[in-house]
């Protein structure tokens, strides 16, 4: 049974090809390189399974012709919108359609029948081709008893594409390792490179033998794959993390000496260079003296890269710098009257009435195009319009935009109280935990001394799995205190 979260068809991205060396442990620079690599190609995994579960628990729950499907496929709309396409091949028709929302991962399900796209045509000619090749392996398709093989393609820009074989299993306290393999296919389908992780199958309990909880998962390897797995990474975090809150694994290296440990909260990391833990990522708090300056001095300049990363088109030659100085220069030029700009708008909506509601988020975003309260009661309005037919917008255009924006918030900062992430609203808090890192339910929340409102989390995410979670809202108290100067 599959059910979660996302899938992403990844075009043009280079996954990890340095696995498979085993002439001796390399450099402490090399192993972390190819460390990193595994990492990015394990995540995508996982997030590439996750979307499957959710686009067929769709598909299951709400597909009234479900014997006229010949097979689907994953077919990526924009950055926020992935459509999982179930298709008719005699009738050249998509029979179910299940369209997946990002961040929040949730699915739209379309069960009117349309002829299929073009691109979705080719997109289930290049999946057959990667499919027919593995016939060819010299190697046995039979999964082992009480597991099932998922398959995840990865399509590329030249046509070019990765397929992976991984176990999935509906046994309960078990994480199905082991039995599985990664090939290359060009266009035409030929095998370009094959990749084998384990021989035979690893079923690893998440409980010990007293029924508690495992703390920590032990794997080893051989010469066959050295390193830690891609398909190891994703398991874990599907049956491991997500189903049995389990924080870490390791894998000891026999032909390398050393043991690898992946850590939901530290990354991938070597024993042998205990120095090396993987690096965080790199940041860019506000410094909000230059931002204020900037809007009293700059403020044509704000507006111009404001409506550069408003654009339909995401421009690609905005620095970080310049998405901050936008986002939070737009925040105040604002002033007060951005702080609750968008409270006609939630109203409307929440009263049902969501053609006002557009209206009004529309009318925030003439003032401000980087409100993002706005743009996401605008998106969400659409997107119910739509449901009723009588569309009024393109909601994945909001939506797009909204994503910049939290991707602006993201790069200020981790989250802790050292490096909060910084905020031009008390708004943009809640959308962030709860639309970004999906973190809905929180036991308490507080004001620090530096201006920082501290949440205490109730429940994590595999988003974010810290307990608590800071926000830099200097700028919405500031400009909320300036009311009260003068009394």
């Amino acid at each position: 049974m599959r059910k979660g979260l996302i899938c992403i068809i990844l075009l043009g991205v280079a996954l990890s090809l340095g696995a498979q060396e085993t002439d001796g442990l390399p450099s402490a620079e090399r192993t972390r390189a190819i460390l990193d690599s595994i990492y990015v190609e394990g995540i995508q995994l996982y997030i590439h399974e996750k979307n499957a579960w959710v686009i067929e628990d769709c598909f299951n729950a709400n597909a009234s012709r479900k014997n006229k499907v010949h097979g689907w496929v994953p077919h990526l709309i924009d950055d926020t919108h992935l459509a999982g396409v179930f298709y008719n091949l005699d009738d050249s028709v998509a029979v179910f359609e299940a369209i997946v929302s990002l961040p929040e991962f949730n699915t739209t399900p379309n069960d009117t029948l349309r002829p299929l796209t073009q691109k979705e045509i080719s997109i289930i000619e290049q999946t057959k081709r990667c499919l027919k090749a593995a016939e060819g392996l010299d190697i046995d398709l039979t999964p082992p008893e009480g597991t099932t093989y998922n398959v995840d393609i990865f399509n590329f820009d030249d046509n070019s594409s990765r397929v992976y074989f991984i176990l999935g299993t509906d046994q309960q306290g078990i994480i199905p390792f082991g039995a599985d393999f990664s090939y290359d296919c060009d266009p035409e389908g030929n095998v370009t490179s094959f990749r084998r992780y384990h021989k035979s199958y690893i079923p690893i309990p998440t409980r010990d033998k007293k029924g508690k909880a495992a703390k920590d998962l032990y794997i080893s390897h051989t010469d066959l794959c050295p390193f830690i797995a891609p398909t190891e990474i994703a398991q874990f975090l599907l049956y491991g993390y997500e189903l049995a809150d389990i924080q870490s694994f390791s894998v000891y290296s026999a032909p390398l000496k050393c043991t690898f440990k992946y850590d939901v909260n530290s990354g991938l990391t070597c024993d042998a260079y205990p120095e090396e833990q993987a690096p965080r990522r790199e940041i860019y708090p506000v410094n909000w003296k230059e931002i204020k300056d900037a809007a009293k001095k700059r403020p044509d300049e704000i507006k111009a890269l404001a409506a550069r990363l408003a654009a339909p088109e995401f421009d690609k030659d905005l620095t970080m710098q310049e998405m901050i100085l936008a986002f939070y220069g737009m925040g105040v030029l604002s002033g007060i009257a951005g702080q609750d700009c968008t409270r006609e708008a939630e109203k409307k909506y929440q009263d049902g009435d969501f053609a006002g509601a557009y209206k009004e988020a529309t009318a925030v975003l003439e003032d401000n195009c980087l409100s993002l309260r706005a743009l996401l009661y605008a998106g969400f309005s659409c997107d119910e319009l739509a449901k009723a037919g009588t569309p009024v917008g393109d909601s994945k255009e909001y939506f797009s935009r909204a994503i910049r924006l939290f991707n602006t918030i993201a790069s200020t900062g981790y989250g802790d109280k050292d490096h909060p992430f910084c905020v031009t609203t008390v708004a943009d808090e809640y959308d962030f935990m709860r639309y970004y890192l999906n973190l809905w339910k929180y036991a308490s929340q507080a004001l620090t001394s530096n201006n920082c409102d501290k949440f205490v989390l109730s429940e994590q995410s595999q988003y974010y799995s810290d307990k608590e979670i800071y926000f830099d809202a200097t700028w919405p108290f500031e400009v909320t205190a300036s009311l009260f100067s003068g009394l």
